[in-house]
């Protein structure tokens, strides 16, 4: 397996330009796919302190929070999205998570609904409908 290789050569690489947000993002791609989740977080909250409005790292982040147990901080993201990103059916979905994990069954049945009015087809609503 080259993952690991490619990890720790992209973790010398950013050594030496450790605010390169590309190389970041890939890194903490590298993390997630190794099951290292705290090291992506943390990966995460760099390239967020460089690029707040970065919302493919903010929906990651949401999702690997809410997968850890952590629905309230995964809130904070999806929130943060929702400020600037309207209807968007992943988002809506990831709400409806989070409001499960938080035992809002009614709240969560809403959101995934509300997913599908953006995307009818959209799979992972589908299947909690």
């Amino acid at each position: 397996d080259q993952l690991p290789v490619a990890t720790k050569s992209l973790e010398q690489l950013l050594q030496r330009h450790p605010k390169h947000v590309e190389g970041l993002l890939t890194l903490g791609d590298f993390y997630r796919w190794q099951g290292r989740d705290d090291d992506a977080l943390a990966v995460m909250g760099k390239v967020l302190a460089a690029d707040p409005w970065r919302m493919r790292v903010r929906l990651a982040r949401a999702q690997l929070l809410l997968a850890k147990g952590k629905p309230l901080d995964a809130q904070k993201d999806v929130d943060a999205i929702k400020s600037t990103v309207k209807n968007n059916p992943i988002v809506a979905h990831t709400q409806g998570l989070i409001f499960f994990a938080q035992g809002k069954y009614r709240e969560a049945l809403g959101a995934v609904q509300e997913s599908l009015k953006g995307k009818p087809d959209f799979g992972p609503a589908r299947v909690l409908v």
